[in-house]
């Protein structure tokens, strides 16, 4: 947070700009002395000269950026001495005046000579800032209304689109500042802005947020964005939104049996991100701050607004130091639950174990509290840890640390000749227990004798010759079944023969002109029995005759099982 007046930037003014100055300053006297000489000619004198002289200094000596605003003005003023010198003479008549003197009211206002040449020339000011400015403002909130479309374009109110076109059609630029890096780092005019308030523009750049107060009272939050400040509005907390890293030493951090330590520590943190804050939970106490303050503020690093109000007002010294002052606290917490010989291990490798085991409890522990100010804490490194200057100065001190250092070691040198003895010792038993299983084991397979291995081999053999003649017969039953289906193929075969020929004598009986199937089928069965074909009417009636079936002998065989060779 930054707190402290923005730096002043004074221009330096050169020697080309300072006579010009000079020179301005001679002309303006030179125009009022001339003036002031034609009016003693007449009024219309001294008007010319002073309207002639202004409109040459205007043009000639001045600027280009103010050549708009002062021909505004110049025109303003020469409508006010036209119409004033005017209206003058109107009531400088003998009529008007007898009128006058005739009223009282009017004797009071415009009686004497000096009150009609004020009157005259407030009226030709008013006459003349009728005359060109009324204009000026219908053309432009016609053109901020519908041409430009200005307050939907860019969401000013009509107020300060006006305001804008003024400063750009008179050519006067509104005061500005820039915010960035988490500070004010231009104002221009110098000590208007930072400390009067607006109205101006605001500029703030990326990674920047800021609260805005006018008469001890927040009016918004904002963040990168370009905007314009309402009246004696000005930015109260600037808030950096970027990566923070501090490197700072820590002393006299107490151990657990109170030895004091300097330890070098490095911090990063940030103002909690939206993500964060929504991945972490709403805290009930935020509730009231976010009804107070809606809303996120966009752009590259989104963040609620109302984590911005935590990091400007939570804490009294401002986030960063209160981040800071957070975790110096929370790692001497942390160190306090350490003795010095664990921090201090023999070996290295333990010894960086300690550092990163410091850092990450301190990490958490802080983690735990930062969010009540909208500080989200990324790391906390341990870089080095060193006894306290007070140690290695007082010889007390230095002789008791030393002497715990030498009962230490020789109790850890005690410890690993220890445990190298009893490695030996453990070692040398289980060699020798395996010694002794090895020479168990060999003497049981030896026992067994000769008897044993030879019945084991009988018992193979008698195994193999048992497979080898189930094969034999499995392979013999095979072939049988297979010889058998060949003869029975055969038989088949052969009775299909004798069919056909029998079909062959049905079918030269029908073209003797026998018709009568019955007949047919008692001279075809005849004609069986005498040569022997009766196995074969089956296969003749599947041939020839459909119903030859019920015709047939009751013993008569359904077919040929198998039909011996001839």
């Amino acid at each position: 947070m930054t707190n402290q007046e923005p730096e002043i930037m004074i221009e330096v003014t050169g020697p080309e700009e300072r006579r010009s100055y000079r020179q301005l300053v001679v002309l303006s006297l030179l125009v009022v002395v001339l003036t002031f000489v034609g009016l003693q000619r007449s009024t219309e004198v001294g008007c010319f000269i002073f309207l002639s002289l202004t409109l040459f200094i205007i043009r000639f000596r001045l600027p280009p950026k103010w050549h708009r605003l002062f021909a505004v003005i110049w025109i303003i003023i020469a409508i006010a001495l036209v119409v004033g010198v005017f209206i003058y003479r109107r009531l400088d008549t003998l009529a008007m005046i007898a009128a006058i003197s005739n009223n009282a009211l009017l004797r009071f206002l415009i009686g004497a000579t000096w009150s009609r040449v004020f009157w005259s020339a407030v009226a030709g000011l008013l006459v003349g800032i009728c005359l060109v400015w009324g204009p000026l403002l219908v053309v432009m909130y016609a053109s901020s209304e519908w041409l430009l479309a200005m307050r939907e374009t860019f969401g000013v109110t009509r107020g300060q689109a006006l305001r804008l076109l003024v400063s750009v059609i008179l050519n006067v630029s509104y005061p500005y500042y820039l915010i960035e890096d988490g500070e004010m780092t231009k104002v221009k005019p110098e000590g208007v802005l930072d400390r009067l308030g607006g109205p101006g523009v605001a500029v703030v750049k990326p990674y920047n947020a800021v609260v805005f107060e006018r008469a001890g009272k927040i009016t918004r939050i904002e963040g990168p964005d370009t905007f314009m400040t309402k009246l004696f509005e000005f930015p109260k907390h600037i808030i950096d939104l970027r990566p923070q890293w501090e490197s700072f030493e820590v002393k006299e951090v107490l151990t657990k049996d109170k030895v004091p330590l300097r330890i070098e520590c490095g911090l990063g943190y940030r103002i909690e991100s939206r993500e964060q804050t929504a991945e972490r939970g709403e805290d009930p106490r935020e509730a009231a701050e976010g009804r107070r303050f809606p809303g996120i503020i966009s752009g590259e690093y989104p963040v609620y607004k109302r984590t911005i109000f935590k990091a400007a007002y939570g804490p009294a010294g401002g986030w960063k130091i209160t981040t800071r002052g957070a975790s110096i606290t929370k790692l001497r917490e942390v160190v306090a639950e350490f003795e010095l010989q664990d921090i201090y291990r023999l070996d290295r490798k333990s010894k960086k174990f300690i550092l990163t085991e410091i850092g990450r409890q301190t990490k958490e522990k802080v983690a735990e509290i930062a969010h009540y100010w909208g500080v989200n804490v990324n790391t906390v490194n341990i870089d080095s840890i060193q006894v306290s200057e007070t140690v290695r100065e007082s010889e007390a001190v230095r002789e008791q640390v030393w002497k715990m250092w030498g009962a230490e070691y020789a109790r850890r040198t005690a410890l690993i000749e220890a445990d190298g003895k009893r490695g030996v010792v453990v070692t040398e038993a289980e060699a020798e227990r395996e010694a002794t299983k090895i020479q168990t084991e060999a003497a049981r397979i030896e026992a067994l004798g000769e008897a044993e291995i030879d019945a084991e081999k009988a018992r193979r053999k008698a195994r193999v010759e048992r497979e080898v003649v189930l094969l034999e017969a499995e392979a013999a039953a095979i072939k049988a079944k297979g010889e058998r289906e060949a003869a029975i193929e055969k038989g088949r075969g052969e009775a299909a023969a004798k069919a056909e020929q029998l079909a062959q004598i049905v079918e030269a009986l029908r073209r003797a002109g026998l018709k009568e199937e019955t007949l047919i089928t008692g001279v075809l069965l005849e004609i069986c029995r005498a040569v022997g074909y009766e196995q074969y009417l089956r296969h003749m009636e599947m041939l020839t005759l459909p119903s030859f079936s019920r015709l047939l002998p009751p013993e008569l065989p359904e077919g040929p099982e198998e039909v011996p060779a001839e």
